[in-house]
């Protein structure tokens, strides 16, 4: 995890702890540069009141919320309510907007216009206490390949933990984080609370250039991270929903 960083003159200086907890710093641009590039998780110029996320997250009815089915997930512990959909689709619209609950809710509405992008997914996500979401990938699902999937938390815990690549990301209330989820990543609470996350995925577009340069990232330039076992995988899916990769 990223302790601190600072320009000084033409040298980069990182002071970073390793998986033994060992500092140590890069020195050079080219370090600092290349190292930002490996980096899983970003934590963005954005902070958002704790206590009006609260606030708002309370204020949703029990009833919006649906439960959310996978294997990676603990049965019966996943819950989320969206809060974008896409108005009058059979007139061919694709763009999402805020739904009747967001518009009902202005802090959250104020949280989706702080993102000058579309969106395609804006919503609370609740994974209750003691569950996990086992290590999984979501492919392709990062700036590089046009799409930053942001996590704002709303409650969380020490006793929650959230790791991409392996790495413990810890981020605390109000805080907005741009994750790399095209890498293996998992949750475990063994907290007693839920963990409350308001969960938004954007499509890249200029003004999120602008904020990912100084992170040394840009798009198109990681290629496929795809094993041959997971794209096996995924033809199968694919081919058990009716859809066939054509040859190449």
């Amino acid at each position: 995890m990223i302790l601190v960083y600072q320009f000084d003159g033409l040298l980069y200086r990182i002071r970073r702890d390793d998986r033994n907890g060992n500092s140590f710093k890069l020195s050079t641009k080219r370090e600092y540069l290349w190292y930002l590039q490996k980096m899983n998780a970003i934590k963005l110029p954005f902070q958002f009141d704790e206590e009006k996320l609260l606030t708002a997250y309370k204020s949703i009815a029990e009833d919006n919320y649906h439960e959310i089915h996978n294997n990676y997930v603990t049965p019966h512990k996943l819950l989320s309510t969206h809060l974008i959909s896409i108005e009058n689709p059979e007139l061919g619209n694709h763009e999402f907007v805020p739904n009747q609950l967001l518009n009902n809710l202005p802090y959250l509405l104020e949280v989706y216009t702080t993102f000058e992008c579309s969106k395609e997914t804006f919503r609370v996500h609740r994974l209750l206490s003691d569950a996990f979401i086992k290590e999984h990938r979501d492919i392709a699902l990062n700036y590089e390949e046009g799409m930053l999937r942001i996590h704002i938390p709303i409650v969380t815990s020490p006793e929650i933990s959230m790791k991409v690549n392996g790495e413990n990301i810890v981020m605390l209330p109000g805080e907005a984080w741009y994750l790399d989820f095209d890498l293996p990543h998992e949750v475990t609470n063994t907290s007693g609370e839920e963990r409350v996350h308001l969960i938004i995925d954007c499509v890249a577009n200029p003004w999120w250039d602008e904020l990912m340069k100084p992170h040394g990232k840009s798009r198109g330039r990681q290629g496929n991270r795809m094993t041959d076992s997971e794209q096996e995988a995924m033809e199968k899916q694919l081919e058990s929903m009716g859809l066939k990769l054509p040859e190449e």
